[in-house]
């Protein structure tokens, strides 16, 4: 699995076989816009989502809880407030994308 492009504290993207740099770019782009300043100290909750060949949404489960069943939904919250995501790309061809997430504090970002 690969991390996703250049350091960002807020959130960690793991995505396998799926060559398309600018395509996890822009949904780690529109993720973290969601998820800055929401954020709490301690441990951090992860995501599993499928995203299908138009970019929407197929499925979103929590895969490790952060302990706090409101930080989990928030984390849930910030991947569904991102949809719709961009089609997947044309190269690309399976009918979804499952994409591993894990949200990390960063107490730069503030709300």
């Amino acid at each position: 699995m690969a991390p996703s492009p250049g350091p960002s504290p807020g959130i960690n993207l793991q995505v396998s076989q799926f060559p398309y740099a600018w395509y996890i770019a822009a949904i780690h782009r529109k993720i973290k816009e969601r998820w800055d300043g929401y954020a709490l100290n301690g441990q951090q909750p992860a995501v599993i989502f499928e995203i299908g060949r138009n970019g929407e949404l197929k499925r979103v489960v929590i895969d490790k809880s952060s302990g706090n069943p409101y930080y989990d939904q928030a984390a849930i919250r910030a991947v569904t407030a991102a949809n719709p995501f961009p089609p997947l790309p044309v190269d690309f061809k399976e009918p979804t994308l499952t994409i591993g997430l894990q949200f990390a504090y960063d107490p730069t970002e503030t709300r």
